[in-house]
């Protein structure tokens, strides 16, 4: 069973929370693909002018996790890249984590979450989980804890469905 983990960071923020997330995984049991995705400029909010660097393929995930910044209410344009550039997602189960440095959903997250869905549906891909992580609150790792926690809870649901 694999999980493929695709992460943006500049910062190295959504980095560190890919990284807790990836050690819970592998505790699991599971094998874990990780993609880093590097942009070609950090900047370049044109999905088409920018190149990114090679990505593993989605096609043997179990799960997939997608993660990154909030860039101008939005989410980053390398990890809508890296959607672009994937092959089909249809069946694959996906999980968004976000991270941005404003306090509240509304500052952002909630509007970057919702266009990370609505790329990765149209990809043919099934949503099972979204959240953001504040990462200037002080409960940023109750809310680092509880995405892990659910993560754990849908990796042992495709545990019990594989079996």
């Amino acid at each position: 069973m694999t999980v493929n983990f695709y992460i943006h960071s500049k910062s190295g923020n959504s980095l560190n929370v890919a990284g807790r997330i990836q050690k819970k995984v592998l505790e699991q049991g599971f094998c874990v693909k990780f993609s880093r995705i590097i942009p070609s400029d950090e900047n370049q909010r044109d999905v088409d002018k920018l190149l990114i660097s090679p990505i593993n393929s989605s096609q043997t995930a179990d799960l997939i996790i997608i993660g990154g910044p909030v860039r101008w209410f939005s989410a980053s344009t390398p990890l809508l890249k890296a959607i672009d550039v994937m092959d089909s997602l249809e069946g694959k189960k996906v999980i968004i984590f976000l991270t941005q440095f404003l306090p509240y959903d509304g500052m952002g997250g909630r509007q970057a979450i919702e266009q990370l869905k609505a790329v990765l549906q149209k990809k043919g891909a099934t949503v099972v989980e979204k959240e953001s992580i504040h990462w200037k609150r002080g409960d940023r790792e109750d809310q680092i804890e509880k995405l892990e926690k659910k993560i754990q809870g849908i990796l042992r649901e495709i545990k019990k469905n594989t079996k």
